[in-house]
C-alpha cells in the first residue's frame, strides 16, 4: 500500500550583468521588478549547474519562467487565490489533500460517512488507517502542482483528486485490483493551509496574466501566457 500511494502521487552563457538596467538588457521584468543576468546565474547555480560552464538553454528558460511565476504570485490578491483554490485543481493549478487508506469498500464508505457527519479527520485516520507510512503526517500530503500529477495516465488515485474542491471535499477510490486497499481523500480547505502551502498555491495559480506587464529579453525567448512558461522564439 505504501508503494501504491508513493507511485500514485508522487545553450546559454551569461556574464555578470548588473542589477539595474533597461528592457534592452534585462533578462526579464514583471512590472517594475527586474531579473538581472547575475541573479539568474545565481538561481541556476543553486540548482547545481557546473560553475563556469555554459548553461543548458532549457534550464535557463525554466528558471526565468519560475522567477516570473514568483513575481506574478506576489501580485495576486490572496482573496482571489482562495476563491480559485476552492474551485479545485484545474481552477487553481494545485491541490492540497490528506488520505486514509482502508482495506475494503465497506471501510471506505464508513470513513466517508463519519467525515461527512463532521468527525475530525485525525480521529478517523487514527481509527481506520492501515498504511503506517502515512503516520508521520497523519495522512497529509504536501500540496502538489497540477503539472506534477500524472493525470490521464490511468492512475485512478491521481484521477480521483480531480473530483475534489471546496464543495466536494471527500472522495474514495480503490487502489489495487484485489480490493484490499482503498484511499479515502479529503480536500484541505484554504483556511487550513500553512504558509508554505499558500505560497505553493499562489505560485501555481492559474491566473489571467493579461493584466501583468511581463517582458523577457528575446535572446532567451518569450513568455507564453497560455502555458505559463518561457519558450524559444520561432
Amino acid at each position: 500500500m505504501t508503494t501504491l500511494l508513493a507511485v500514485a502521487v508522487l545553450g546559454a552563457t551569461f556574464g555578470t550583468g548588473c542589477t539595474t538596467f533597461s528592457d534592452n538588457d534585462a533578462v526579464a521584468r514583471v512590472g517594475d521588478v527586474e531579473l538581472s543576468s547575475e541573479r539568474l546565474r545565481d538561481r541556476v547555480d543553486a540548482r547545481g549547474a557546473p560553475q563556469g560552464e555554459a548553461l543548458d538553454a532549457n534550464a535557463v528558460r525554466e528558471e526565468i519562467g519560475a522567477w516570473i511565476g514568483e513575481q506574478v504570485a506576489v501580485g495576486v490578491d490572496p482573496g482571489l487565490a482562495a476563491a480559485a483554490y476552492a474551485q479545485g485543481l484545474f481552477a487553481s493549478g494545485s491541490i492540497c489533500f490528506e488520505v486514509i487508506v482502508v482495506d475494503s469498500t465497506e471501510a471506505a464508505a464508513a470513513a466517508l460517512d463519519e467525515l461527512r457527519a463532521g468527525a475530525d479527520f485525525a480521529a478517523v485516520y487514527g481509527e481506520r488507517n492501515i498504511d503506517p507510512s502515512l503516520d508521520g503526517t497523519t495522512g497529509r500530503f504536501p500540496c502538489v502542482p497540477e503539472n506534477q500529477l500524472p493525470l490521464g495516465t490511468g492512475n485512478t488515485f491521481v484521477d480521483s483528486l480531480v473530483e475534489l474542491d471546496d464543495g466536494n471535499r471527500l472522495t474514495s477510490v480503490q487502489l489495487d485490483e484485489s480490493g484490499a486497499a482503498h484511499a479515502v481523500s479529503r480536500f484541505v480547505p484554504y483556511d487550513e493551509l500553512g504558509p508554505d502551502d499558500t505560497a505553493l498555491v499562489l505560485a501555481n495559480l492559474n491566473v489571467d496574466l493579461d493584466g501583468f506587464d511581463i517582458h523577457v529579453d528575446p535572446r532567451y525567448g518569450t513568455y507564453e501566457t497560455s502555458v505559463g512558461a518561457v519558450v524559444p522564439l520561432g
